[in-house]
């Protein structure tokens, strides 16, 4: 790595299975007892429902809808936050408490992970780590190592439908958010 800690990338589309792969990584880890190494989501940094609902965004029929609705598009996560701690990771090793993503409350738990000082590589999953866009470019070039992984169109969308549909999304918003 080329700084205090090396950093991994885990990017696809939702639905691919990031999440998975990432716990299964973890686990083998703790079998291993690799103590060195940590695990982060991207779903971490989702701003907070109360300010997702207090940004408001046009729907496609034109109706101003809160930015809640679209959770899980660029514009609801904190990616200068993001931006932030990875270069705090890689700039020492001083151990750091960061947020995770509660699939209970729905919403970020602030200082939930915790990175300890002797972590040689930290592995991120998100949907958008290697964006081509303002700061999302500036998360992506502090990657040791970026992975990338997809699944065909149709599989995606059965995947992502169940899910949102679980959530309590309409069938016209799911397909709008398509």
């Amino acid at each position: 790595p080329r700084g205090a800690r090396g950093l991994a990338g885990i990017a696809a589309p939702p639905g691919v299975g990031k999440s998975v792969v990432l716990a299964w990584l973890a686990a083998a880890a703790r079998a291993m007892r690799w103590t060195h190494l940590a695990f982060l989501s991207l779903d971490g940094y989702h701003f907070p429902n109360a300010v997702l609902d207090a940004r408001r965004r046009r729907s496609p029929n034109g109706a101003e809808e809160s930015l809640r609705l679209y959770k899980g598009i660029p514009e609801t996560f904190d990616a200068a936050a993001l931006a932030a701690d990875l270069a705090a990771l890689q700039s020492d090793r001083a151990p750091r408490s960061l947020p995770r993503y509660s699939r209970v409350t729905h919403d970020p738990e602030p200082n939930a992970v915790c990175i300890a000082g002797d972590v040689d590589w930290i592995f991120i999953e998100g949907n958008f780590l290697f964006l081509d866009a303002p700061v999302w470019r500036d998360i992506r070039d502090r990657f040791d190592c970026r992975i990338y992984l997809d699944a065909e169109d149709s599989v995606l969308r059965e995947r992502l439908f169940r899910r949102h549909r679980r959530g309590g999304k309409p069938p016209e918003h799911i397909a709008a958010h398509f």
